[in-house]
């Protein structure tokens, strides 16, 4: 037993006392048709870098071997071989070396089709997609014929068969389609199985298929989509079950969501600030209770409470609502939500909003969003006793990013378009455009390039203000603190005593981000722009500066120092999450 102890407290004290070990140089030899930059952007092993160094790892080396090959393959090079071999030096640096042997380059002789009938050759043709003389990429032609079964199976052709069968000679390759086609199967019967407690006719209203109809399979994933959407079921299954030679029954099989729940959450958060459309850094903690299926329907009430303080400056805000959603209105499938809400936000003075909103959200698969809001609430504030608000608004988002909490590679674009008063009545009459775009590129192993452009303007409409009565300045635009120019402090630090906010704006901002060391990381960035209000001079600014990260788990936490004009002392600012 004692021997046991010992040789294990041996084993961890080797696996404690090992140090990593990291890529110092990498080599790729053997390639002639593709320069080697171009090949180590394709691996996840990089060399070291004054930015950067990469952990090594044998799986992952041998994932690069498959990822040259892949690439290699994808280009015509079908007989290519890769082999790899590694070097360790002063015990924790590594040389790479990734050898190949490119072989001969394939270009597609002729292509032949055999067993079609439900489609004609130029049809084929195009879902192909390859014509005499292309480079054979294999990968290519596996994805073209899964998008050509597809096309089958929303014909009712359930038991499509494709076949390719190649030929290589010498430097080409002959590539002939064997098809069979199968039997045109219709819907005999749709069955549903897993309801407890909802109603069958909130799933037939979300059918787009019907008993005698071919089976379309692009028409059976929408609705599953649709059921899924409804907010009533955690699962959602469709499948076809054939019944004989040309039937086949829908079987539905759903998991019920549970009606009620109770969730809390904490995190990080950009909040919204007292200040015009200026965001502050907050921790945020969130208690919901949810209420499902209200009379035995898709719809669904939320009750929310959430209280925020700031990071950077003194923040307080309470947000409390009571929220209706349902995935229809009436008869029409559009998803409506509608709730009563009480906010309170104290920052350098107050803020208080009590009101009802509505609104509709529309989304697609191509990270679109359109949203609609109609909004009635009562304003109150240091410089506003109580005054009405109605406006309607509309918000969309198109984007390409897939972290939206370190972006590395996309963009993000929101344009924000508002009309407030006019018909809709209350005492403050203006419409206003606010938008924002933002870019993000990964140039090296880990920094990332990231830029935004942010675009406002406010036009009051006189004819309908009462003389007295001014827009007030929360709902105006304004710069300076952690969120736009970090040079200043707050907008107070950047802006004149007498100005109450601007109609104009414009800021841009630009960073290169990237690691250190585990968790910690550094930013460079650069800040410019502009408010001004009518014909008053321009409020004009820009910094420079640099600023630490540490990654929380929760979002990155940052300290940033930022020189007014690339001179003087520096303007010292903690915040929460990147800037955008």
């Amino acid at each position: 037993m004692k021997k046991t102890y010992l040789l294990l407290f041996i084993i961890i004290g080797l696996l404690m006392g090992r140090e990593n070990q990291y890529i110092f140089d990498l080599e790729i030899t053997g390639n002639q048709h593709f320069k080697t930059s171009q090949l180590k952007n394709k691996i996840r092993l990089k060399p070291r870098s004054f930015f950067s160094k990469t952990e090594f790892n044998q799986k992952i080396l041998h994932l690069d071997e498959i990822a040259l090959k892949f690439f290699y393959q994808t280009r015509g090079f079908i007989d290519v071989s890769v082999t790899s071999s590694y070097e360790i030096f002063q015990d924790t640096d590594i040389n790479v070396t990734f050898k190949i042997n490119e072989g001969e380059q394939y270009f597609i002789s002729e292509i032949n089709f055999d067993g079609i009938k439900l489609f004609q050759d130029h049809e084929i043709e195009e879902v192909i997609n390859f014509s005499k003389d292309d480079i054979f990429n294999p990968a290519k032609l596996r994805r073209n014929l899964k998008l050509l079964k597809y096309e089958y199976l929303q014909k009712g052709k359930l038991n499509i068969s494709i076949v390719e069968d190649i030929v290589f000679e010498r430097n080409k390759a002959v590539i002939k389609l064997l098809v069979s086609e199968g039997a045109t199967y219709f819907i005999r019967d749709i069955k549903i199985t897993g309801l407890l407690e909802v109603d069958q006719k909130y799933i037939n209203r979300e059918l787009l298929f019907s008993i005698g109809m071919i089976y379309d399979v692009k028409i059976i994933n929408k609705t599953r989509e649709h059921i899924f959407e409804s907010r009533l079921f955690s699962s959602v299954e469709i499948e076809p079950q054939i019944i004989d030679d040309s039937k086949l029954d829908i079987i539905i099989k759903l998991r019920e969501y549970k009606s009620r729940e109770v969730g809390a959450e904490i995190g990080f958060e950009q909040e919204p600030s007292i200040e015009g459309d200026l965001a502050i850094s907050a921790i945020k903690g969130k208690l919901q209770w949810k209420v499902g299926q209200l009379f035995n329907t898709a719809s669904a009430i939320k009750f929310n409470g959430q209280i925020s303080y700031g990071t950077g400056e003194l923040f307080i805000r309470q947000y409390y609502e009571a929220y209706y959603t349902s995935p229809w209105l009436i008869n029409i499938r559009t998803p409506m939500n509608f709730k009563i809400y009480y906010d309170d936000r104290r920052q350098n003075g107050s803020l208080t909003q009590k009101g009802i909103n509505t609104s509709f959200d529309y989304f697609d698969f191509n990270k679109t969003r359109l949203q609609g809001n109609l909004n009635v609430k009562l304003i109150s504030s240091d410089y506003i006793d109580e005054a009405e608000e109605r406006s309607i608004d509309f918000l969309f988002e198109k984007y390409t990013i897939l972290d939206h909490i370190a972006p590395k590679n996309g963009y993000f674009i929101t344009v924000t378009p508002a009309i407030h008063g006019t018909i809709l009545g209350g005492n403050f009459h203006y419409m206003k455009i606010d938008s924002e775009f933002e870019y993000y590129l990964t140039i090296f192993d880990e920094v990332v390039f990231a830029n935004r452009l942010k675009l406002g303007w406010l036009s009051e409409i006189s004819s309908r203000m009462d003389a007295d009565t001014e827009i007030p300045s929360e709902f105006k635009f304004h710069l300076g603190g952690q969120t736009s120019l970090r040079g200043w402090s707050s907008p107070d630090d950047f802006e004149s005593e007498s100005f109450l906010g601007g109609d104009k704006r414009y800021l841009f901002n630009s960073e290169i981000r990237f690691p250190l060391y585990s968790r910690l990381g550094m930013e460079l960035f650069y800040d410019v722009g502009f408010v001004e209000e009518g014909s008053q001079k321009a409020h004009y600014g820009w910094d420079a500066g640099y600023g630490l990260t540490i990654n929380t788990g929760l979002g990155p936490a940052r300290v940033d120092a930022a020189y007014k004009r690339a001179a003087g002392k520096p303007t010292i600012l903690f915040s929460l999450l990147y800037m955008f």
